[in-house]
């Protein structure tokens, strides 16, 4: 049997922050990186949306501020930057697990997407191996702006240990990562030596289990704002922002109480099992109190904006309550409930700035709600087919197929662009808001609906709504137009 390994991703592992951004600012102060903003800003959204991949985003980016430098002289940067990084870049914890482990004569190596002028200086003054990502230089040894190869993430990882250890799969890993790319490289070592983000604090952890990202999701109260017309006045948008921030604490108290009572069955998911319960890295006491802070603030909170809202914001809660106990382990409901919940932010926005909204623009938004769901339900059952996912599955699943799914969505679709269509052509509205052609806004409503069942009839691409959302450049052009036409319209 070979040597016992440990393998430690760098970049948010070993790492606090991301190391290339680091390095850009090391190198070439925030002067220089105010002044590419714009263009910095522009990859990172056509990152995000799909039009370019990460390889060719980090490329991008090295180009902008390092293309035609010398190998010397990034290796020279590289070396510095590096000395920065052991000084004060690194995680509490990281370097005393690097030692202890190599105390236990394991071999350490740092598996990176980061490039390879950084993190070999490093690897080399803790005694580690390095398999990172690599720059290209032309004849001349001047960088040409690309990566030569692939970008080491994900399964790249793995391919390159494994030519790097030909051994590999006979050897005792151990695993220290932090995202997604790091799973391939999980799946080396058993559950027992898996690290997931670790040399954290419990803080760290609890900000995790509330979930902030899925905060996203009560943005639907500002659209009673925007479509009356008064987004742009400071105290009604300041009185919807209170309101957005009660939903956001009284969701993530459900996340931490419904993450509490699935701790056991998420220890079997391939993904879910790195949840901070799941995994330990929170106690079971301190997310019931936790959870019972941000519920005790959601209160208060809403309590400040009126009856209304905190009626809003209390149906909210024994909504997701009943949801995480019953709901989700029943076909159908488990949708309906979380449609109900989209309805109840919309409402609770309504109330806040005691603006009229039409009843076809909350029926689009329970109906939007449920074509949303329903097509998660359409993901978890191509990840079944495929095996992605392995041990217990939600329960609702067993009620759902994928030509009911097929069905469903094309019914909902639909139905949702009648109801867009009738509310674009409502008297009421086309005078309130002081425009007879708000109906040429449903051209992108149909557009975008066309496009999603394309991808899924036609093209077979077995994704949520959400993930489509982010990655499928046309419906995001749809999206884009339809905002910016309302929006002249409007305003």
């Amino acid at each position: 049997m070979s040597q016992p390994t440990s393998l430690f991703d760098f970049d948010g592992t070993l790492t606090r922050h991301d190391s290339l951004l680091r390095f850009v600012i090391f190198t070439s102060g925030y002067g220089a990186l105010f002044w590419h903003l714009p263009q910095l800003a522009w990859i990172m959204v056509s990152w995000k949306m799909g039009i370019h991949n990460a390889k060719q985003s980090k490329e991008r980016i090295l180009a902008l501020f390092y293309y035609g430098w010398t190998r010397e002289r990034i290796n020279e940067a590289g070396t510095a930057f590096a000395d920065f990084l052991l000084r004060e870049g690194l995680r509490p914890g990281a370097l005393e697990a690097v030692y202890q482990v190599q105390k236990e004569g394991r071999k350490t190596i740092i598996v990176s997407a980061s490039a390879e002028e950084w993190v070999k200086p490093i690897a080399s003054r803790l005694g580690m191996d390095f398999v990172c990502t690599r720059l290209e230089y032309n004849a001349e040894g001047y960088f040409t702006g690309h990566i030569d190869g692939a970008n080491c993430n994900g399964e790249e990882k793995c391919r390159r240990l494994r030519e790097y250890l030909p051994d590999l799969e006979k050897s005792d890993i151990e695993v220290y990562g932090d995202s997604e790319g790091d799973f391939p490289m999980f799946s080396l070592a058993k559950d027992s030596s898996i690290h997931y983000k670790p040399f954290r604090s419990s803080r760290q952890a609890i900000i995790e289990l509330a979930r902030p990202y899925q905060w996203l999701k009560n943005c639907f109260v500002f659209l009673p704002a925007f479509f009356s017309g008064k987004l742009i006045e400071p105290s009604l948008i300041l009185l919807s922002i209170f309101c957005f921030f009660a939903f956001s604490f009284c969701a993530s108290a459900i996340y931490m109480l419904n993450d509490l009572k699935d701790r056991d069955e998420d220890r079997n998911h391939p993904t879910k099992k790195y949840r901070p319960l799941a995994r330990g890295a929170v106690q079971p006491s301190q997310a019931v109190v936790c959870s019972a802070i941000c519920m005790t603030g959601s209160l208060i909170l809403s309590g400040f904006l009126g009856s209304a809202c905190l009626l809003c914001v209390i149906a909210y809660l024994l909504l997701n309550l009943f949801y995480v106990f019953i709901g989700k382990q029943k076909a159908l409901l488990d949708i309906v409930c979380i449609a109900i919940g989209y309805v109840l932010r919309v409402l609770a926005g309504m109330f806040v700035i005691n603006a009229g909204m039409s009843h076809w623009l909350v029926l689009m938004v329970f109906l939007l709600s449920m074509f949303l769901a329903i097509g998660k339900r359409w993901d978890d059952l191509s990840k079944v087919e495929q095996k992605k996912i392995t041990g217990s599955t939600r329960p609702s699943l067993m009620g759902y197929s994928k030509n009911f799914v097929i069905a469903s969505l094309t019914f909902l679709s639909a139905i949702s662009t009648v109801c867009y269509i009738l509310y674009s052509m409502d008297l009421v509205v086309n005078n309130r808001l002081n425009t007879d052609w708000l109906f040429l806004t449903s051209f992108w409503v149909i557009i975008g609906n066309l496009r999603y069942l394309q991808l899924l009839m036609v093209r077979d691409r077995g994704l949520s709504p959400t993930k489509i959302l982010l990655h499928d450049t046309g419906i995001q052009l749809c999206i884009i137009f339809w905002g910016i036409h309302l929006f002249i319209l409007i305003y």
